[in-house]
């Protein structure tokens, strides 16, 4: 996926898409959400926005 970010991003680090938990359940667990979240190599950092923690980290990088 080349976005543009790229060359203003160093090499070594990973930009993660920050989502509210309720978002992830009611959403991103869609069958063709996930299809497009795997094909893509979307980075996901799911959150408790209102205790302000992470719940999870998803990034399933497909070879």
């Amino acid at each position: 996926m080349d976005t543009g970010l790229e060359k203003y991003l160093c090499k070594s680090y990973q930009l993660y898409l920050a989502i509210k938990q309720s978002t992830y359940e009611n959403f991103f667990q869609l069958k063709a959400i996930t299809l497009v979240v795997l094909h893509n190599q979307l980075l996901l950092m799911v959150v408790d926005v209102e205790i302000e923690v992470i719940i999870q980290w998803i990034n399933v990088i497909l070879c």
